[in-house]
């Protein structure tokens, strides 16, 4: 039967790995445990078995930081449970199923939010800045939107013209008839 110590730090140092590509640096699981520590409690509340794991991690890292320092391999430090809550953890991370990666998830659908509400004021400020009409509102409008707004407005005035001449015409020609009756009647 193998040391489990040995399986462990085995395993551990796979989790150091995967935690040290994600963030580009030395210290992969502190920067992992630094991370959820610096994370919201709104946040890591909704997220379930937050502060077991963070726990967890950080015992595993104390026992990792004892096998490794004190060289004592001799003494059992660690625990089968140990090493499958290793194994597990990294499962989870590869899988993005690790805290920190539900927290992003959770996080996803407000930024994408923040971020039309920032891609369509931006989108309005790019517009307005190419010298488009603005409306009442203040807001862009569309050049074809303008252009059937200035059509209709044009049509209805034709309109209106076409009634004020047929208007005019008929008050001339009421003016005309009250004139002739007046002549014959007088």
């Amino acid at each position: 039967m193998e040391n489990t110590n040995i399986i462990f730090f085995e395993e551990y140092k796979k989790l150091e790995n995967i935690c040290r590509q994600m963030y580009d640096g030395n210290s992969g699981v502190t920067s992992y445990i630094e991370d959820m520590e610096d994370t919201a409690i709104s946040i890591h509340l909704n997220i379930r078995g937050w502060d077991h794991t963070l726990d967890y991690l950080k015992r595993v890292r104390h026992i990792r930081n004892q096998l490794a320092h004190d060289a004592t391999f001799d003494i059992e430090l660690s625990t089968q449970e140990d090493i499958d809550w290793v194994r597990d953890f990294y499962d989870k991370i590869l899988h993005t199923r690790d805290p920190l990666a539900l927290r992003y998830q959770m996080e996803q659908p407000r930024k994408n939010e923040a971020k039309k509400v920032h891609d369509s004021s931006t989108k309005q400020t790019s517009q307005s800045s190419q010298t488009m009409p603005i409306n009442r509102t203040g807001q862009g409008v569309n050049e074809d939107k303008f252009t059937r707004m200035d059509n209709q407005i044009r049509h209805g005035l034709e309109k209106n013209k076409i009634a004020g001449l047929a208007m005019t015409i008929f008050i001339v020609l009421i003016v005309v008839i009250v004139l002739v009756l007046l002549v014959l009647v007088v």
